[in-house]
């Protein structure tokens, strides 16, 4: 997945450096290898820390790029801020994650005991991160497998990010930061329903405007 740009080579060299300066090398974990391969697992939307009331919290979603079923158990993600602090180190550590071909599972910051019907793992933040970065780096992978990585600046605090479903998601396409739009659209007809621009998990995006 090649970098675009002067300014995006060097915004992930930076990060490349801060996950090994902050010691993010791998440790064992009571979890499988997930069977999952490069480009396989593509991020299409996120919801951060959001303004004023909101009960759809923050998640990450998740799309199946390929041509069968991946089981998440093991799949790791990490999202490091730009800023040099600590990275937050997510870890699916449930069997039976599975996500279809074509389809999403949304990861979220929700008790994983008791998941709204929208997320379909939870996990904790700590105290100090508190919520999703402004500007980040987030990678995902299966033992010494990349699976994808995004780069992005100024996560709306008013709806997602999402990426533009003009075209098939991808690994590639989601390096470009312009492929992805602040969704503040309200809830469809029938969808969960609750305080806040809730974006679309587990769905389809909404066209990008303009």
């Amino acid at each position: 997945m090649a970098a675009r740009g002067q300014r995006k080579a060097i915004a992930l060299a930076t990060v490349l450096g801060l996950l090994g300066a902050t010691g993010c090398a791998r440790e064992p974990e009571d979890v499988p290898c997930p069977d999952v391969a490069e480009g396989e697992l593509v991020i299409t939307e996120l919801r951060g820390p959001q303004e004023g009331d909101d009960s759809f919290g923050e998640w990450i979603e998740l799309f199946n790029a390929s041509d069968r079923e991946v089981d998440l158990f093991g799949l790791r993600i990490d999202i490091v801020p730009l800023d040099g602090r600590d990275p937050v180190i997510v870890l699916v550590r449930r069997e039976g994650v599975v996500v279809g071909p074509g389809e999403f599972a949304v990861v979220g910051k929700h008790n994983d005991s008791n998941l709204p019907e929208y997320v379909d793992y939870g996990f904790a933040l700590t105290a100090a991160t508190k919520g999703l970065f402004q500007n980040a780096f987030v990678e995902l992978s299966g033992c010494d497998v990349l699976v994808d990585r995004m780069l992005y600046r100024d996560l709306p605090t008013v709806g997602t990010l999402a990426l533009d479903p003009s075209m098939e998601p991808s690994a590639k396409r989601n390096d470009e930061e312009t492929a992805y739009c602040n969704d503040t659209a309200d809830a469809e007809p029938g969808a969960a329903t609750g305080f806040g621009k809730p974006g679309t998990p587990g769905e389809d995006n909404r066209a990008c405007e303009g």
